[in-house]
């Protein structure tokens, strides 16, 4: 169930071919193969979107860089092996980002739309918080996160050769998700999520107090250099030189994770001493350890928001996951007022809030 290797996904849409032609409706087709259709389709909007991307030319630099090497090794010296390496073999950029878009979408999406009610809800959030910001802006950190998850999804089913393969990868795709892989491994492995989410819940709070009453730069004066205080975020987005940027208290997105990750730590009672193998009863819970994770890297590293946030959405298709499981706890206790049309029209809304809030900001990353 948690693979998505294409030896999995292939054979079921040849199979879903063929009861296409036999009349079997389409809503009747297999989630494997609705999978690889959207992931398709969101690598190929990736392509157009991709020359308006503020890291094209970046992209063209590393790409041309690669591509004209002597041999498959030295491509390496470019960038990060995976993207060097499959630009040196396709001899093509937009080949290589939608081969890389594809695959990286296929093992997220089969994550997001595994998550039982929350499926629709986790994968709505994910197009709209992060597809322009990874598919289309930050493509090596992008199949970075899906080897991630792919690594977090085989540690639950005990496969952990191939899960250090794929952690391991990760690093060949972007360095910066070495940071993630303790927390992955732990994340997956854990005995009792339940308890040690409330732990470390209550330390994501100490650190943010401590961050708010005394603001200092916990990431260091050397980053400065790269990314001036005044500026951050706005800077990168907009090339302007603004002054006023929020400060740590005026990330709502920040908060509304923290309610997220508190309501579910505060209020799972699902025994977890099983050990490995539970993900499917307990995802809210070890998401929300990575979430917690990503959100103290946020919190400590605020004062060069680039850093930040590149770093915090590595935590990318997990995050969606929290917020859709905090949803559908809202939804679910509003029910017995509102009724069950009325806990379906206040999930859609709030989902319709959540979206737009999150996705009017990712087109500044378009030129």
């Amino acid at each position: 169930m948690y693979s998505c290797w294409l030896y999995e996904v292939i054979p079921m849409t040849f199979a879903d071919i063929k009861n296409i032609r036999e009349g079997l409706p389409v809503f009747q087709l297999s989630r494997k193969t609705a999978i690889l259709s959207l992931s398709v389709a969101g690598a190929a909007l990736a392509l157009v979107l991709l020359p308006y991307s503020r890291d094209f030319s970046n992209y063209e630099t590393i790409f041309e860089n690669a591509s004209g090497a002597q041999n498959l090794i030295d491509s390496f010296s470019a960038s990060e092996p995976i993207f060097s390496g499959l630009s040196y073999l396709t001899t093509n950029l937009f080949l290589s980002v939608f081969i890389l878009a594809c695959l990286g979408l296929c093992i997220k999406l089969n994550y997001l739309t595994n998550r039982g009610e929350a499926a629709w809800i986790a994968t709505t959030i994910y197009f709209a918080r992060f597809f322009i910001v990874h598919e289309v802006t930050q493509i090596r950190a992008s199949f970075a996160v899906g080897l991630l998850l792919a690594g977090y999804m085989l540690l639950i089913k005990s496969r952990n050769v191939a899960a250090v393969l794929c952690l391991l990868a990760a690093v060949g795709s972007h360095i910066s998700s070495l940071i993630y892989i303790p927390v992955i491994c732990y994340a997956a492995l854990v005995r009792n999520p339940v308890l040690i989410l409330r732990r470390a819940f209550i330390v994501l709070l100490g650190v943010l107090l401590f961050k708010i009453v005394f603001p200092i730069n916990l990431a260091g004066s050397g980053l400065d250099t790269f990314v001036p205080e005044k500026s951050r975020l706005l800077e990168y987005l907009l090339h302007m030189d603004v002054p006023d940027v929020p400060g740590l208290l005026g990330e709502k997105l920040l908060y509304l994770k923290l309610l997220a990750i508190g309501v579910i730590a505060f209020t799972t009672q699902i025994a977890t001493n099983e050990g490995k193998g539970v993900e499917q009863k307990d995802w809210p819970v070890r998401a929300g350890l990575i979430l917690t994770f990503a959100c103290m890297l946020f919190i400590v590293l605020y004062d060069n928001y680039i850093f930040a946030a590149r770093f915090s959405d590595l935590s990318a298709p997990f995050e969606c996951a929290v917020l859709a499981a905090f949803i559908l706890f809202v939804a679910d206790s509003c029910s017995c007022l509102l009724g069950k049309g009325g806990a379906t029209i206040l999930k859609i809304t709030i989902t319709a809030i959540i979206v737009v809030m999150l996705f009017i900001p990712q087109l500044l990353l378009l030129h």
